[in-house]
C-alpha cells in the first residue's frame, strides 16, 4: 500500500491482474489504470534466433518449457506427462527445459527415475531461449497460476509451431489457437502433449502475424498515447 495511490497512471498486462491488484488494495491505485497487454521486442528476439546455430530437425518432435524451476511452474508434474506420452510415441522425441530454481536437482532426479533422461535436456540459464523456441514443434506452458506468462508470446514470435497451455490465467484464452486444457493436474497436461503431437498443425505464421500487429512495441506505445 505504500507504492500505489500517488500516481497518474497504472497500466497492467491484463483485466486478471487489475483486478487483483484493485481487490487486494481496496481501493484504486492510480488516477487512471489501464489494461494494455505486454509487448514483444520483435527485432532482438529475430537477432537471437539469426545468431544461433540451432537447427529444426524433422525427425525429432521437439516440446520445450520455459521459467524458473519452482512448484508452481509445474516441471515436475510436466516430466510426469512427458514420461508416459514417450512410452506410446512411435518416434524420437525430446523435451527441452530451459531454466534455473530450487527444484533443479529434484527434476533430474525424477526423469532418470522415470528413464527419459535420455530425451530431456536441461539448458540451464540461456540468453537466447528464443533460439530453442524457434526450432520447437511445441511450446509448453504448465504453470497452475501465472499473471501472464510473457513466455509464450517470444515463443510465438520465435517460430514455435504449437503452442499448448493450463488455464493459468484467463488471457491465455485472448491468444489465438493455443490448445488449453480444462485443468493443471498431470492427466490434463498429457491430455495436451497427445493431442498437439496428433495434431501436428503449423500456426507458425499465424502466430507471428498476431504478434506483429498487436503485441508489437509500436502497438503497444500507440495504445499508451491514446489513453495519456
Amino acid at each position: 500500500k505504500f507504492f500505489y495511490g500517488k500516481q497518474s497512471v497504472l497500466i497492467f498486462q491484463t483485466d486478471f491482474m487489475k483486478d487483483s491488484l484493485i481487490n487486494n488494495l481496496g481501493y484504486m491505485p492510480a488516477k487512471k489504470c489501464i489494461v494494455i497487454p505486454n509487448c514483444v521486442d520483435i527485432e532482438n528476439i529475430e537477432s537471437q534466433i539469426i545468431a544461433s546455430d540451432l537447427a529444426y530437425n524433422n525427425d525429432v518432435l521437439t516440446f520445450v518449457a520455459c521459467g524458473r524451476f519452482i512448484e508452481l511452474k509445474q516441471f515436475d508434474v510436466l516430466i510426469k506427462a512427458y514420461s508416459k506420452l514417450v512410452k506410446t510415441y512411435q518416434g524420437a522425441t525430446r523435451l527441452i527445459l530451459i531454466g534455473e530454481g530450487p527444484m533443479k536437482n529434484k527434476l533430474i532426479d525424477l526423469s532418470e527415475k522415470l528413464n527419459v533422461s535420455d530425451k530431456i535436456v536441461f539448458t540451464g540459464n540461456i540468453k537466447n531461449p528464443s533460439a530453442y523456441f524457434s526450432i520447437a514443434d511445441i511450446g509448453i506452458i504448465s504453470s497452475t497460476i501465472e499473471g501472464f506468462p510473457n513466455v509464450i508470446l517470444e515463443m510465438m514470435i520465435s517460430g514455435t509451431k504449437n503452442i499448448v497451455s493450463t488455464p493459468c490465467t484467463p488471457a491465455i484464452r485472448e491468444l489465438p489457437n493455443i490448445l488449453i486444457s480444462d485443468h493443471c493436474s498431470e492427466e490434463d497436461i498429457l491430455d495436451l502433449l497427445v493431442r498437439s503431437e496428433n495434431n501436428r498443425e503449423d500456426n507458425s505464421l499465424l502466430y507471428k502475424k498476431y504478434i506483429e500487429e498487436f503485441r508489437s512495441i509500436k502497438s503497444f506505445w500507440n495504445k499508451v498515447e491514446e489513453e495519456i
